[in-house]
């Protein structure tokens, strides 16, 4: 949620009719094992391994024209 500050005329004391947005300093923090479960989800493992095949694949016709 973003902060807004006034924006102060020339004295630095009285407030202009406009705002800007200001850095609130807050982070989102996802504890570990939850980025774990994401990323060891049965689907995304089979696409990894297929990935894995496609460019084992890939390297070793290269290998063989080379």
């Amino acid at each position: 949620m973003p902060l807004f500050r006034p924006v102060l005329e020339q004295d630095k004391k009285t407030p202009a009719d406009y705002y800007v947005d200001a850095n609130t300093g807050i982070a989102c923090v996802i504890p570990s094992w939850r980025i774990m479960s994401v990323l060891e989800d049965e689907e995304l493992v089979k696409q990894r391994k297929n990935d894995d095949d496609e460019l084992a694949a890939r390297s070793a016709a290269r290998k063989g024209l080379g």
